[in-house]
């Protein structure tokens, strides 16, 4: 602060103003600086801007991942497995979606989540497009419906099925703990404990 007015007080005798000016000025300064700073509307004023541009952010990646859900909710699925755990993994994400706008925050695993669902159900349609094209053409392709993945699944839909649901139950979970109330003020927990039979 002692620089400020230094520097001040030099600029001011280049300009030829005296020194009195100089001195109200940094009166002036000082007074208007302790009055901001006792009264923490400054400090207030870059709160607002600071949450009002998080909470821009965060509704750019909500539609980001409105977008991703919306992707795959419109994949044309053919097995009912893998179409019973995207259902769910859309209702979960719609539930998290909705608690996000709400409280106008954003979990960055929820994009995660989706966009590994989505690659899932891409890696699903490919291999079953490649396994198609093998019985009608019958020759060999890059991809093979048999494929096998880390949890021991040899058929690609029952694979994609489960990671789709896997994902869903992480969500479900991340929204129990981020977003524990449910809008109307009631606990998931305790909602969860009184359906379970």
């Amino acid at each position: 602060m002692l620089a400020a007015f230094a520097a001040a007080l030099v600029l001011s005798f280049l300009l030829g103003l005296t020194a009195g000016a100089v001195l109200l000025l940094g009166l002036l300064y000082v007074a208007s600086s302790a009055i901001l700073f006792v009264s923490r509307r400054g400090v207030k004023a870059i709160l607002r801007v600071q949450d009002s541009a998080l909470e821009g952010r965060a509704e750019e990646q909500i539609a980001a991942c409105r977008r991703i859900r919306d992707r795959i909710s419109y994949l044309r699925l053919s097995d009912a497995r893998v179409i019973k755990a995207v259902e769910y993994l859309l209702l979960v994400s719609g539930e998290m979606l909705e608690a996000c706008a709400r409280e106008r925050r954003f979990v960055p695993r929820l994009q995660a989540e989706l966009e590994d669902s989505l690659a899932a159900c891409t890696d699903y349609m490919e291999s079953a497009d490649a396994a198609a094209n093998e019985r009608r053409y019958g020759g060999q392709s890059a991809v093979s419906a048999e494929a096998v993945d880390e949890s021991g699944a040899t058929d690609a839909a029952a694979a994609a099925a489960a990671f789709i649901r896997r994902s869903a139950g992480q969500l479900s979970e991340i929204r129990e703990s981020e977003f524990p109330r449910l809008p109307d003020g009631r606990d998931i927990a305790t909602m969860r404990e009184i359906d379970e039979p």
